[in-house]
């Protein structure tokens, strides 16, 4: 609906939409301008699913358009990320890659074979991949083809998935981990969700400003996260089908394309780690 308010104090800002404190308990989650209103419908659609099938995940209350801007409200959750917690030492590594497994773990426990919860015109997790795939600078399109053709042949799954599932989309509050921004949400297979968060977890970079040794020590950290993260997951829901790798590969290219169009010191040096273990990967599936 079209309404005119006073918007709160701005309490976050992200790459499509800024946060507004919204009465007593409530959040304005507002596209910034020109984004489209899909990004919003899309959020609060999985959003919704995940809440009513008993996730940790804000309730939905309305949907507003704020001088031309598409938003949504939903309830408060007070706290650091996972991934600020991580940063102050305020959460041991181990124990933050064994929660991101516990909790994607949960998501995917929701399975909606037989139903469609795809919500239509937006975009589906492959397609999402596809899409990320194509703007690899790196490769040829004899290379690229390659990669969407092993997704092609990979099921599509019918599992509640996030999308963007890392550190910074957790919020610690005092009742526990909440899952947030679902705008990349489907319904889809859930190892290519799997793979796509231990993408984030190994392209996620240090700030810019941090010195050699912090890199080192910061490579050495998102390394072992990763591994514990994976680890943890196949143990809650083994590979019997053996997908993964064929995942990884897909996501992880995915994610060099993504990287790409990110101007950061530390991005060529993430896109050589996940370009190795294709390399590598390729060989074997």
């Amino acid at each position: 609906m079209n309404t005119d308010i006073n918007l709160g104090r701005k309490i976050g800002d992200g790459a499509t939409a800024e946060i507004f404190a919204y009465g007593e308990n409530q959040v304005l989650k507002l596209l910034k301008a020109n984004f489209s209103r899909m990004i919003i419908t899309q959020d609060t659609h999985y959003s919704k699913i995940a809440h009513d099938h008993g996730l940790p995940v804000p309730k939905v209350w309305d949907h507003l358009e704020v001088d031309g801007r598409y938003g949504a409200i939903f309830d408060r959750i007070d706290g650091l990320t996972a991934a600020e917690r991580l940063l102050k030492i305020l959460l041991r590594p181990s124990k933050y890659a064994k929660m991101q497994a516990k909790l994607l773990a949960s998501i995917h426990s929701i399975d909606f074979s037989g139903d469609e919860i795809h919500l239509p015109g937006s975009i589906t997790q492959k397609g999402r991949f596809e899409e990320q795939i194509e703007k690899m600078d790196i490769w040829t399109e004899k290379k690229k083809t390659e990669v969407i053709e092993i997704m092609n042949h990979l099921p599509d799954g019918d599992s509640l998935c996030h999308g963007d599932f890392h550190g910074g989309n957790i919020i610690m509050s005092t009742n526990g981990p909440v899952i947030m921004d679902w705008d990349t949400g489907s319904q889809g297979n859930p190892w290519g969700d799997v793979a796509a968060s231990s993408a984030c977890i190994l392209a996620d970079p240090n700030p810019e400003t941090a010195p050699n040794w912090h890199r080192v020590i910061h490579r050495m950290i998102t390394k072992r996260i990763n591994k514990v993260f994976l680890k943890t997951y196949l143990a809650i829901r083994p590979d019997t089908d053996n997908q993964l790798n064929k995942w990884l590969v897909c996501a992880y290219a995915a994610r060099i394309g993504e990287l790409s169009q990110i101007h950061h010191p530390a991005i060529p040096e993430k896109q050589t780690l996940m370009l190795s273990f294709i390399e590598k990967k390729l060989l074997s599936v």
